[in-house]
């Protein structure tokens, strides 16, 4: 029987061990490598959920927004009316919500609405007027964002802007 040299044992021990370590989920020998702990993902952190006011809470303060009166002596609702009436083709109110803060504190009622005539319902990219909800939800601030304040001059004002908005949106051919 021909003697072999301890190193040579002990290196093919280690290597025959370090091979067999990922392949073997039963009581590992001695001489093979410990497996590292799996590796596990840090939590993530969880957004808070929104708790939005009562429906009736809501509608209320969306009615408080339409019955604004705007510059002209018109309402909101009437401004935004008579733009969609006018340009059908530039303009298309959305939706009208409240908006909330992450502590679910009602922050603004906002408008949303398409500039041309390539939107769908589900499409949720559109533009958005506002007024901001005073904290004791009695009264609104419009917005300083130039469509908010062209709905506060009222109906005129407001459909010379969307002219421009679909200027700009739709020059140099785009299709809009």
């Amino acid at each position: 029987m021909k003697q072999v040299a301890w190193r040579e044992v002990v290196t093919a021990a280690l290597l025959c061990g370090f091979a067999l370590a990922g392949c073997q989920k039963s009581a590992p020998s001695v001489s093979a490598a410990q497996e590292p702990a799996p590796v596990e993902a840090a939590p993530q952190a969880k957004t808070p959920d929104i708790t939005p006011l009562p429906p009736a809470e809501e509608k209320r303060l969306t009615e408080m927004a339409k019955a604004r009166r705007a510059g002209d002596g018109s309402s909101v609702w009437d401004v935004l009316e008579y733009a969609e009436k006018q340009r059908p083709a530039q303009f298309k109110i959305a939706t009208i919500d409240v908006d909330y803060a992450r502590d679910s504190t009602p922050k603004a009622v906002s408008v949303c609405y398409w500039i041309g005539n390539k939107r769908l319902d589900a499409d949720q990219d559109c533009k958005s007027i506002g007024w901001q909800i005073a904290p004791d939800k009695g009264s609104l601030a419009p917005y300083q964002a130039p469509a908010t304040q062209a709905v506060e001059s009222g109906r005129e004002a407001f459909v010379r802007t969307i002219d421009q908005m679909y200027a700009t949106a739709c020059a140099g051919g785009k299709t809009c």
